[in-house]
């Protein structure tokens, strides 16, 4: 029942939403299973779903993107490509982290504490945004509140779609290509 539950929300909202499915099952099953509700847990041995990969930008998509962009959407590309952290680092970067040379990052996913060394086309981008910085945070809406990362991601896909770019780009594909970029220009891993 529960593979037939997996694979209804795997056609419909795909993988990751219906492996997501399978761990919130685990969780409450093993909650069961600790209180001697059951004997054993059925989410156990479900084998997991091919993920897929995250598109990288090419340099075509990112050079047309930045010109059509709604400029709160424009200003994620630019940190994003320039800095090559995840979503959720991108939102929670703070002007307080960025020295004008640098900006300090510890990445939620990792514990990783890194100081990344700023473009000096990202540190043009940067001081005209910061002359009117409203929060805290470097990324805002078009309201001047901080992005919530899934909504960001939303925000995103619809804009993206809308300017004609391929589904499936997204802000992770930023990543790989500041990815390859760093390793044109001779980088090591």
């Amino acid at each position: 029942d529960i593979m037939t539950l997996r694979d209804a929300i795997a056609t419909t909202r795909g993988n990751g939403a219906a492996m997501s499915f399978v761990t919130t099952a685990g969780a409450a099953f093993t909650w069961a299973l600790e209180r001697g509700w059951i004997d054993h847990t059925p989410v156990l041995k479900i084998p997991p779903l091919p993920m897929g990969t995250y598109p990288a930008w090419t340099e075509d998509q990112l050079a047309y993107s930045l010109t059509r962009l709604p400029e709160p959407l424009r200003r994620v590309v630019v940190l994003g490509v320039h800095t090559a952290q995840r979503r959720g680092d991108l939102c929670a970067m703070g002007w307080g982290a960025y020295d004008g040379q640098t900006i300090a990052v510890t990445q939620q996913k990792t514990g990783v504490a890194l100081a990344i060394p700023v473009h000096p086309d990202l540190r043009r981008e940067l001081g005209v945004w910061r002359s009117g910085a409203t929060s805290t945070v470097i990324l805002t809406t078009d309201r001047g509140v901080p992005w919530v990362p899934a909504n960001l991601t939303k925000v995103m896909a619809y804009a993206l779609d809308r300017i004609g770019l391929p589904a499936g780009l997204n802000v992770h594909g930023l990543r790989k290509l500041a990815s390859v970029r760093l390793a044109e220009a001779g980088c090591s891993a």
